[in-house]
């Protein structure tokens, strides 16, 4: 039953942005409100619905939301019957949405968001376009953790064997841990790794082996080949990611403004004594 209620208002929501705006801009402004009712029967539904999801009964704050869902689809119906299509029919929403989209797609895209605009939503979201830090590197495991072994002498003598160019794979401890690791996220480093191996690859010189370096799978000689700091993009960086961001934004701004709208034109009326009683 929740799906019932709920699905066809979330595919007209999702699929067309300006539908209801569409709808507003042809309908008779000059009509009476129409009157939505909900009766006695849908409120005592709608508690059921809730009950069944939160094992409790809904306060009447949270019944007087559900109302106005059922609200919203009898008038997304309303608008679907307007341009002729049947209540039963399961592709609705879609097909509200087809007959309007002619009318404000064009409109909409008429206009493409400005550097201006663009630049200004990137100022008012940041984070969400931050880059993260993340580093180039490669590990050799000299001691393994709650084993015994001196890490420090290992260290120093895999160094040796380094420079006298034996290769990283042939040294160290056989392990599945990656030998190198190419600008993985310095944060995930640390969920793999621990704090204080990601801090060590933060700090250390570039290009050289060094360690021992501590780990929560034990001690390491570690070599950081390149690093990139995090920080926040130009808009050039991100341009495609926050334009598609604003658009979806501005189309949500419309919907919202036309739910607005349309709504006025309805009179929708829940007895406080049956939303009081529903909510027991």
């Amino acid at each position: 039953m929740k799906r019932q209620v709920l699905e066809p208002l979330f595919h007209a929501l999702a699929l067309s942005p300006l539908a209801f705006v569409g709808y507003w801009l042809v309908a008779d402004h000059g009509v009476a409100l129409e009157r939505i009712e909900i009766d006695r029967m849908q409120l005592a539904s709608l508690r059921d619905e809730f009950r069944e999801t939160w094992s409790r009964s809904p306060t009447e704050a949270e019944l007087q939301g559900l109302t106005e869902f059922a609200a919203r689809e009898e008038i997304l119906y309303r608008a679907g019957e307007a341009f002729g299509i049947p209540r039963n029919d399961p592709a609705l929403p879609l097909r509200v949405q087809q007959k309007i989209a002619l009318q404000t797609d064009a409109e909409h895209a008429a206009r493409a968001p400005t550097d201006m605009e663009l630049a200004e939503w990137l100022d008012m979201h940041a984070a969400r376009y931050a880059r993260p830090a993340t580093v180039t590197y490669s590990q050799i495991l000299l001691v393994a953790a709650g084993t015994v072994g001196d890490a420090a002498t290992a260290a120093q003598r895999t160094r040796i064997r380094l420079e006298r160019g034996v290769r990283p794979s042939r040294l160290g401890l056989a392990t599945p841990l990656p030998a190198r690791q190419s600008q993985v996220r310095v944060d995930e480093v640390e969920l793999d790794y621990g704090p204080a191996f990601a801090d060590a690859l933060a700090r250390l010189p570039v290009g050289v082996w060094l360690g021992p370096v501590e780990s929560r799978y034990g001690a390491h000689l570690v070599r950081v080949d390149s690093r990139m700091p995090g920080g926040r993009p130009t808009l050039d960086e991100v341009r495609d990611e926050v334009t598609r961001d604003y658009e979806i934004a501005r189309r949500q701004r419309a919907l919202d403004a036309g739910i607005e709208a349309l709504r006025q034109r309805y009179e929708v009326y829940v007895s406080p004594q049956y939303t009081r009683q529903a909510s027991r």
